[in-house]
């Protein structure tokens, strides 16, 4: 179901350029082996709306999601990592009529969105590096940057929201330790944006995500993902089985003036 990992000087750099040549190469195959059909029929069976999706968010975690992030108000918003469009079909099926845009990597993933929401706006491309030509009420990233935010994503989420305007963003780990993630995930978004609040999902997250991967393993599976999608869900089970997994949700606002954030971090060096 996820198709990007949990991962954790120069020898440092070149890792994590090999791991997203895996990553993206993993979510290449998966996106073109598995149909929205299948994905809308596992997620029925997790007891959701039938809106297949590659997150560990059921419904009630996203209405939540989109009260406290505005997303059904907004004129305009844009889903980071859009995936095959989970976002923009439950946005509509709970009848946003905002201006919807998608940005994601991965071409096959931009393929089955713009099949699948047509009319939509989709970008392929990486969110650190596109250039954006407006701002947006709304910024949703779910699971879309791995188990942490770097600060070249934090600067990309300031630069693309409205003054007024809210980033909502998950982050999953099966490495533990919600508390240190948080600290991080704090002192990143507190470069860049005013308000930063962050709320530990683990237990909501991990009771959904027992369903969701029941579910999936249950299904028939075509035989291209079967074996990932399988070591996928038993790799989760046995972070939450293990208390290794954690999943927090933050809402930041207030983006800061460039000005702003050098004076802030001549501040924080000075301390």
């Amino acid at each position: 179901m996820r198709t990007a990992g949990w991962r954790s000087a120069p020898l440092e750099a070149e890792r994590r350029v090999f791991d997203e040549i895996i990553v993206r190469a993993v979510a290449r195959r998966f996106h073109r082996n598995v149909t929205d059909e299948l994905l809308d029929g596992i997620a029925a069976a997790a007891g959701c709306a039938a809106v297949g999706r590659l997150c560990l968010l059921d419904d009630a975690m996203m209405h939540e999601l989109a009260a406290r992030g505005g997303f059904l108000q907004s004129e305009s918003l844009l889903d980071i990592g859009c995936g095959r469009g989970f976002l923009a079909r439950w946005l509509r099926l709970s009848g946003y009529a905002g201006h919807y845009t998608g940005i994601d990597r991965i071409g096959d993933a931009v393929v089955a969105t713009r099949r699948a929401v047509p009319g939509a706006e989709i970008v392929e491309a990486d969110f650190r590096k596109h250039p954006w030509h407006q701002q947006f009420d709304a910024i949703v990233a779910l699971e879309s940057v791995g188990s942490s935010l770097d600060d070249d994503g934090a600067r990309a989420f300031a630069s693309a929201v409205s003054a007024a305007g809210t980033v909502t963003l998950t982050s999953c780990s099966l490495a533990g330790n919600a508390a240190a993630r948080t600290a991080r995930l704090r002192q990143t978004a507190r470069s860049h944006f005013a308000e930063i609040a962050i709320s530990d999902w683990s237990a909501e997250a991990a009771s959904f995500a027992r369903k969701l991967y029941r579910a999936l393993l249950g299904a028939q599976l075509p035989g291209e993902i079967v074996d990932r999608s399988r070591y996928e869900a038993e790799s989760v089970l046995a972070a939450i089985s293990q208390r290794r997994f954690s999943y927090l949700v933050a809402f930041a606002s207030g983006p800061l003036a460039r000005d702003d954030v050098v004076a802030k971090g001549s501040l924080a060096q000075g301390l």
